[in-house]
């Protein structure tokens, strides 16, 4: 009976072995580095989902931007190629516009100056209603009228039928003055005018690692033809703005089918084709095309 104690305390007493130990050990380690793994996955997955989001973030305000932009062009004047270098959306921003005068005030005792648009030395006219000008009286450098804008070669801003350059404004915005270069196309039964600046071009083109980048040209000048090529020379003295980098891919449409109605339809994409974690934004813009 004592023997058989003795040996059950010391059953009872004996510590781990070598083995069992290193058994524990090696256990310990692979529970370790899988929790390691895990939680550096999460960690990355939770910084690919904060980088991706801020991308997003940054898509959505471009097209808002975009938009914007877009629905105040010149109505008729956007321009937008696709090739293999990008694609390439150009159009005129309004700074403002009115209604001219087209016939002499029979009432008041200033008859007013009127606008002859077949009289080709005719440079200046006053306004019908409000003033233009933001402030009131006041154009930057380089603004140029426009009237009756048609996107035809007998009416093209960028070819120049149906613009005039150097506009300014005196009588407190009330009256504009312009470079005369002959004879205007037809008048319109509204007599519309738009104030304008120099066109602008989004240009989507590629990027290192099969990426592309949104970038915005400016201050390039009037062209008969659209400038749409990276060698182009009209980027050599222009202003280039990256809107947005980091995209996938990206497409433009553009319809013009239902009278006086414009439709833009523009797509950015997030992530590598086939990545599976690819995202798609799209903006369509409406356009005003009433000349």
């Amino acid at each position: 009976m004592r023997s058989s104690r003795k040996l059950t305390m010391a059953s009872r007493q004996r510590g781990f072995s070598l083995v069992e130990l290193v058994v524990v050990l090696t256990i310990v380690g692979l529970l370790a580095g899988m929790a390691v793994t895990m939680v550096t996955r999460v960690a990355a997955a939770q910084q690919d989902t904060r980088s991706r989001l801020v991308l997003a973030t940054a898509a959505d305000a471009a097209l808002t931007r975009i938009a914007d932009e877009v629905q105040a062009a010149l109505p008729n004047s956007l321009r937008l190629t696709t090739n293999a270098e990008g694609v390439w959306l150009e159009w005129v921003p309004v700074l403002d516009a009115g209604r001219y005068r087209a016939a002499s005030d029979t009432v008041a005792a200033a008859p007013g100056d009127v606008l002859d648009l077949n009289d080709p030395s005719d440079n200046a006219f006053d306004l019908i209603g409000a003033a233009v000008g933001t402030p009131a009286g006041s154009l930057p450098a380089g603004t140029s009228l426009v009237l009756q804008n048609m996107g035809t070669p007998e009416a093209d801003a960028y070819a120049g039928s149906s613009r005039r350059d150097n506009a300014v404004l005196s009588a407190a915005g009330r009256h504009v003055a312009f470079v005369a270069s002959g004879a205007w196309p037809a008048s319109t039964s509204t007599q519309r005018f738009f104030l304008v600046a120099t066109p602008v071009t989004l240009a989507c083109i590629a990027s290192a690692g099969g990426l592309f980048d949104l970038v915005r040209y400016s201050g390039y000048g009037w062209r008969a033809a659209q400038p749409a090529s990276l060698g182009s020379a009209a980027w050599s003295g222009a202003t280039r703005a990256l809107l947005l980098g980091g995209l996938g891919s990206c497409s433009a449409s553009y319809s013009n089918a239902l009278a006086n109605i414009g439709i833009v339809n523009l797509r950015l994409g997030l992530g590598l084709a086939g990545s599976g974690a690819a995202m798609s934004f799209m903006q369509q813009i409406a356009l005003d095309n009433t000349p």
